[in-house]
């Protein structure tokens, strides 16, 4: 945990200033692989993405210095994943149903874990030598392999497509994901609702640097309410223990089966 969590920092902080020219399908791609779990981004990627798919798991192997290394690579794609996955689906999804989907995420996180358990217990009662071991830290590339070949078959964002000024391209694929004409109204008032907002985006934030828009966030005492609230969330919700929780969960099964 003590490596895993620094690299999540500032993988995190690199997505919100990079995924906008790279694309977000291949962000997507490059980083979950990256992180051994599951959604595709641009081009210029895929082959960085080969060896993001597989590095943690063949460094592991030889354990002890390796796996430190591997957990730190693994914290920094959990720490893009974590921001780019939801803004991809946000942003394909369709309004009444798109915070469901952005949940689902988290559902899909805890769902992993669970599996992940299983498969150690598995492993536990019917491997021997070192396979014991190197089953279950094998079984982790699988996700990434169905992610890289998945996604390279999803299409790119809407509104990413036409916040690069490719709109043609970004109502065709409105069209596709919606499974609509062009000439629908639900599609054509959609994709005015996305020129709208990034033209009011630009207005907003044109020319600003990224330390200008720190100083908005910490120095407008709107703003700064916001981001504190935020923070002060996501640190109670580490304080709660779930990742400790989490991580020695089969020394406490183990202890409760002892006990009962």
């Amino acid at each position: 945990m003590l490596l895993w969590s620094p690299g999540c920092l500032p993988d995190s902080r690199e997505m919100g200033e990079t995924n906008g020219p790279n694309g977000r399908s291949d962000r997507v791609c490059n980083w979950n692989c990256h992180a051994n779990c599951s959604q595709r981004p641009h081009r210029s990627h895929v082959h960085r993405t080969v060896n993001h798919i597989f590095l943690p798991t063949v460094l592991r192997p030889s354990f002890q210095a390796n796996t430190r290394t591997s957990r730190l690579i693994c914290g920094f794609g959990v720490g893009a994943a974590s921001m780019i996955n939801p803004l991809y689906v946000s942003e394909n999804a369709p309004r009444a149903i798109r915070g469901g989907l952005t949940g689902l995420y988290q559902l899909f996180i805890t769902m992993g874990i669970m599996l992940a358990f299983w498969i150690n217990y598995g492993s536990l009662l019917n491997i021997e030598g070192p396979a014991m071991y190197l089953v279950p830290l094998a079984m982790q590339g699988l996700p990434a392999v169905l992610l890289f070949f998945g996604m390279l078959l999803c299409n790119e964002s809407p509104r990413w497509l036409a916040k690069q000024d490719r709109w043609e391209e970004a109502r065709a694929t409105l069209c596709r994901v919606r499974n609509l004409p062009a000439d629908h109204p639900y599609v054509e008032e959609e994709f005015a609702a996305i020129s709208t907002q990034l033209e009011q985006e630009r207005a907003l934030i044109a020319g600003s640097s990224f330390w200008d828009l720190m100083k908005e966030m910490w120095l407008v005492p709107g703003n700064r309410k916001r981001a504190i609230i935020s923070i002060f969330l996501m640190i109670c919700q580490q304080m709660t223990g779930t990742n400790a929780i989490n991580y020695y969960a089969p020394q406490l099964c183990m202890l409760l089966l002892l006990r009962i």
